[in-house]
């Protein structure tokens, strides 16, 4: 198996990797392209034109596509942009609720991260 360097707020640790990502990183440096063009593929996103070098999305790609495109600019875009607004920042519900949840998430990484 493969050793991954990874980095933490305190430093660096190597851990081992598994042997999917080992395999995709493989793919990547290796064949590049190719490679993503191929996850694609079996994953249903898009589809090969029969006899040519051509790709082209499939319905299901198209639906995550504009699935994750109209996620991006109805929630994330408009969410980021309020919670970073120093005038809405303390008072929105969006900036309590992200504190809430971020006051949590370090308890539960503390909690799992100590054991």
């Amino acid at each position: 198996m493969a050793k991954v360097l990874l980095r933490n707020g305190n430093g660096s640790r190597s851990a081992q990797a598994s042997k999917y990502d080992a395999h995709n990183t493989v793919l990547s440096k290796t064949y590049g392209a190719l490679a993503d063009l191929r996850r694609l593929r079996l994953h249903g996103l898009i589809e090969r034109t029969p006899k040519t070098h051509r790709y082209r999305l499939t319905t299901f790609g198209l639906k995550t596509a504009l699935f994750y495109t109209q996620a991006y600019q109805r929630l994330l875009r408009r969410g980021l942009s309020e919670r970073h607004d120093p005038r809405t920042s303390e008072s929105s519900t969006l900036a309590i609720n992200f504190t809430r949840f971020q006051v949590t998430l370090d308890a539960y990484l503390v909690e799992n991260m100590a054991a």
